[in-house]
C-alpha cells in the first residue's frame, strides 16, 4: 500500500485532537488513544465482525510499520509476531508504552492506514458514515484529498 494520503493523516490527527479538546478533564495520551481506537473498532465490529475488525487493525499495523518503524514494537490481536488475544485494548497498551510523542504519532500512522484500507475497500462515502457513527460530535470529516 502506498503512503497514506495527506487527508487520512489529517483525519487521524483531527480525531485525536477532537477527543482531547472535548474532554472535560486533561486526559493522558493513553486515554485518548484508547477512546479513539476503541470507538472506531467498536463501530466496525457490527459491520465486519470482531475477527474482521481485528484483522483490519493487524493488517494496518503491518503496513504502517513501513512508514513508522516504531510500530514494530506494537503487536496486534492474532499477530504472529507476538500479538495479543485481547484485541485493540492490547494495541493501545503497547502503543502507550512508547514515549508520549511517539505514541501519538504512531497512532496517527496506524489510523491513517486503517482509513486508507477502508477507503480503498468500501469507498469514501461509507468511510465517512462509519466515522460519523464512531465520532458523532465531529461535524464534517473529509477522508479524500480535494482535487
Amino acid at each position: 500500500m502506498p503512503t497514506p494520503i495527506v487527508a487520512h493523516v489529517a483525519v487521524a490527527r483531527r480525531l485525536l485532537a477532537h477527543d482531547r479538546a472535548g474532554a472535560e478533564l486533561v486526559l493522558d495520551d493513553a486515554v485518548i488513544v484508547g477512546r479513539v481506537l476503541g470507538s472506531l473498532h467498536q463501530t466496525l465490529v457490527p459491520l465486519i465482525g470482531e475477527a474482521g475488525a481485528d484483522a483490519l487493525f493487524v493488517r494496518s499495523l503491518k503496513l504502517a510499520r513501513a512508514e513508522f518503524p516504531e510500530l514494530a514494537k506494537v503487536a496486534g490481536p492474532g499477530d504472529p509476531s507476538g500479538g495479543s488475544q485481547n484485541g485493540v485494548a492490547d494495541v493501545v497498551t503497547r502503543l502507550c508504552q512508547l514515549d508520549p510523542n511517539t505514541c501519538m504519532e504512531a497512532t496517527i500512522a496506524l489510523l491513517a492506514v486503517v482509513l486508507g484500507l477502508l477507503t480503498n475497500f468500501i469507498g469514501d462515502p461509507l468511510v465517512r458514515q462509519i466515522l460519523r457513527k464512531a465520532f458523532p460530535s465531529i461535524d464534517s470529516i473529509q477522508t479524500k484529498e480535494s482535487v
